[in-house]
């Protein structure tokens, strides 16, 4: 998946990688989220938080994703963008 957007230079990724038929994980630099994995055929994202959970959300449009990957504070973008909203 290629990032882009007004904040993708400040994008910081600890480590990539690609998975099985279209999934990416991606853990990230936030004290919100730890890790963040997409699937892009089912659309299925699920992120894990500092405590130790995780949630998988459905439904999730790519550009929900990405903007998460490139948000300058991952926690106030999922707050506003994805938190609440894609119940599976």
């Amino acid at each position: 998946m290629r990032i882009t957007g007004p904040f993708s230079e400040q994008l910081t990724i600890t480590r990539c990688c690609r998975g099985v038929e279209g999934k990416t994980v991606v853990y990230v630099n936030s004290s919100a989220i730890k890790r963040a994995e997409y699937d892009q055929v089912s659309r299925r994202m699920t992120l894990w938080f500092p405590q130790g959970h995780s949630y998988t959300f459905c439904g999730v449009p790519a550009h929900v994703y990405e903007g998460l990957l490139t948000a300058p504070s991952k926690g106030s973008y999922y707050n506003a963008y994805i938190r609440d909203r894609y119940q599976c």
